[in-house]
């Protein structure tokens, strides 16, 4: 009895000790598993997190990227205009104002002329600017003196016609030779001014001087050449442009030279006509006419 007694005391010791060491190791187990699963929740959180914001650097860094490519690509593309584009606009406005202000200055030459097409006049001053004047050379009109062309486009218009007294059959014919003399006598008139007016001080002829040095220049095109030559197609096809549009004008401005040119010598050719047929020669087609016929037969 005292045997099982002890058997079963030492039995019953034992199996608390026993249930104490499971239970003592099972709250160890079950601390360490939940250490674990924070510890693995937490390296998950993490891993998305760090997952997460590397996708959204990467879709910034991108973004950026693409952004800067726009706006070098717009900068190589738009950044630049062509050679001094400025310049350009200003020298060509200039050209279009002084070539409107043409007639003008024209009209003011024509006006200024003691010769008034179909009115009378007295000739004593036209021949006092004839005897005291100096301004009888043809550079005049192209030298860019305005006064010395207003006196040389004076002279050459000749003197106003006197009215004779009379009436009748006579004064008709004073009259009816009087304006077909001032018929060609106002072509020589309009054409000198019109030249005179051109080559005035800012006129279009020193206008459009300027617009087409812009590229060629008094080097010939080199400093034009050479700030093209590091810049985008883009500045180059623009200058083309600028260029065919000045080409353009320049050639309008010829047309319009060529038919004052057509215009002087079919008043002269009709000078001699009316010459021939109303005088029988030619000695009176102007000063020095005889002198001047064999070398332009």
């Amino acid at each position: 009895m005292q045997l099982d007694g002890a058997v079963t005391a030492q039995i019953l010791k034992s199996k608390g000790l026993l249930i104490t060491e499971e239970l003592r190791q099972r709250q160890l187990l079950l601390a360490a598993l939940k250490v674990l699963t924070k510890q693995e929740s937490g390296s998950g959180q993490q891993t998305a997190t760090v997952v997460k914001k590397s996708a959204e650097a990467a879709a910034s860094a991108n973004v950026a990227q693409r952004q800067a490519y726009a706006i070098a690509d717009a900068k190589e593309r738009y950044g630049v205009t062509g050679y001094d584009s400025c310049g350009v606009q200003t020298k060509s406005a200039s050209f279009y104002a002084a070539n409107k202000a043409m007639e003008n200055r024209a009209a003011s030459y024509r006006n200024g002329t003691f010769f008034k097409p179909g009115e009378y006049g007295t000739p004593q001053q036209w021949a006092s600017l004839a005897q005291n004047g100096s301004n009888f050379d043809a550079e005049a009109i192209f030298s860019g003196n305005s006064s010395a062309a207003a006196d040389y486009i004076n002279f050459v218009a000749g003197p106003p016609v006197a009215k004779q007294a009379g009436n009748g059959m006579a004064a008709d014919l004073q009259t009816f030779e009087k304006n077909r003399n001032d018929v060609r006598r106002s072509v020589v008139v309009n054409v000198l001014s019109s030249i005179a007016a051109e080559n005035a001080p800012g006129g279009p002829r020193e206008k459009l001087a300027e617009l087409t040095k812009h590229w060629t220049g008094d080097d010939g095109g080199v400093k034009w050449a050479q700030a093209s030559a590091d810049k985008p197609l883009r500045a180059t096809l623009l200058d083309a442009v600028r260029i065919e549009a000045a080409n353009i004008a320049l050639m309008a401005f010829q047309v319009k030279d060529n038919a004052r040119t057509e215009l002087a010598l079919a008043s002269y050719a009709l000078s001699r006509v009316n010459n021939r047929v109303f005088n029988g020669n030619e000695s009176a087609v102007s000063v020095g006419a005889g002198q001047r016929r064999a070398g332009l037969q």
